[in-house]
């Protein structure tokens, strides 16, 4: 048996950051396939999975006795996905140790001693302790209706990219203004085709085509 060993975790503007970063990082794992990406890209997933389990020792004084296999990536990856969705569903995620610590105590500090490595155990630790505060505070679902991915807030952002931001908002415009919209794709058509054929082309407008009524 091997065992991980954790102090307990320092505070401080370093510390913050440092949270922030994986909690990033956390969120672009569970956003890639893994199925679809070659077997490089899956060493260094591996390489960060451990990264986040062994961080700088001044900030995340974690230490582990193994590293991740491609078995090991895969279920983290899959119960963070999970996690996540449920939040995404406005349901509480539920995060159980499978194997609680044992604590050696000391005149100086407490040391919380895990009695055996696999990943997923300590990954499920470091993201309550270390990642869920982040989350509670940051984490959001693009108001995008066609997104809805997962990112970390900056200030009042509600929108993942200024991609997203841009379409739905000019959605929501369109919608509230069907005139002006209608009027601005006319003009946009008709700059079109007059660089397509001539300043002296004639544009007819186009007529939207009605939906045909549902005779079944």
């Amino acid at each position: 048996m091997t065992g991980r060993r954790r102090v307990p975790r320092p505070t401080g503007k370093r510390a913050q950051q440092l949270a922030v970063r994986w909690a990033r990082w956390l969120l672009q794992f569970a956003a890639t396939e893994l199925e679809q990406i070659s077997e490089g890209k899956l060493r260094e997933l591996r390489a960060d999975l451990d990264g986040f389990l062994c961080s700088d020792r001044d900030i995340r004084p974690v230490s582990t006795s193994g590293s991740a296999s491609n078995a090991d990536l895969r279920e983290c990856h899959e119960w963070l996905r999970t996690g996540l969705a449920t939040l995404a569903r406005g349901e509480g995620w539920r995060i159980r140790y499978e194997f609680p610590p044992n604590y050696v105590v000391r005149l100086r500090r407490v040391t919380r001693v895990f009695g055996v490595y696999r990943p997923l155990i300590p990954f499920r630790q470091v993201v309550l302790e270390e990642t869920v505060p982040v989350l509670l505070d940051r984490l959001r679902f693009c108001e995008d209706p066609k997104c809805r991915k997962a990112f970390i807030r900056e200030r009042r952002q509600v929108y993942c990219s200024s991609k997203c931001s841009n379409r739905h908002r000019s959605e929501l415009w369109r919608k509230k203004n069907p005139e002006k919209a209608s009027n601005q794709r006319h003009t946009r058509y008709v700059n079109v085709m007059k660089s397509a054929h001539g300043p002296k082309i004639k544009v007819k407008r186009l007529r939207r085509r009605s939906k045909r009524a549902d005779t079944s």
